[in-house]
């Protein structure tokens, strides 16, 4: 059944796109990107409304493009590597135009410091570390 409104919903789209955008030919609903992205359709919404995508809009319908999915697919690289939503909204487009040499160059500054903040990070977990360790030590002696 689901299939069956899943595509009813897809030509109702693709009529409605056609008709509206001619530029718009391969397009995907949330569902689709999601699954893609391996992303949830929540996080997407989330994305969006931050201004990380900008879907086109066709009546009620969200129209994801191959754009939106490259630019989910870099959101989720950088989000695991824990950079916050203003940064990645500031450097994203640098991301996925890595052909320009100062995108290239800009990208690469800012991993540069984010090895180090992780570096400095790890360096103070490693101090806790050791503190636990020690009051540990004296709780069990």
């Amino acid at each position: 059944m689901d299939a069956l409104v899943d595509g009813s919903l897809r030509r109702l789209a693709q009529a409605s796109v056609d008709q509206r955008d001619a530029q718009i030919v391969d397009f995907l609903f949330i569902g689709e990107l999601s699954r893609q992205v391996g992303m949830s359709a929540r996080a997407i919404r989330f994305y969006e409304k931050e201004g990380l995508i900008t879907p086109a809009r066709h009546g009620r319908f969200r129209v994801y493009r191959k754009s939106d999915e490259a630019r989910l697919r870099a959101v989720g690289r950088l989000r695991a590597l824990g950079f916050p939503i203003a940064l990645i909204r500031e450097s994203l487009d640098r991301f996925l135009d890595l052909n320009s040499p100062d995108n290239r160059q800009e990208a690469i500054a800012l991993m540069e410091r984010h090895i180090a903040t992780l570096d400095r990070r790890r360096a103070e977990i490693e101090e806790e570390r050791a503190l636990a360790e020690a009051l540990h030590a004296e709780l069990t002696a």
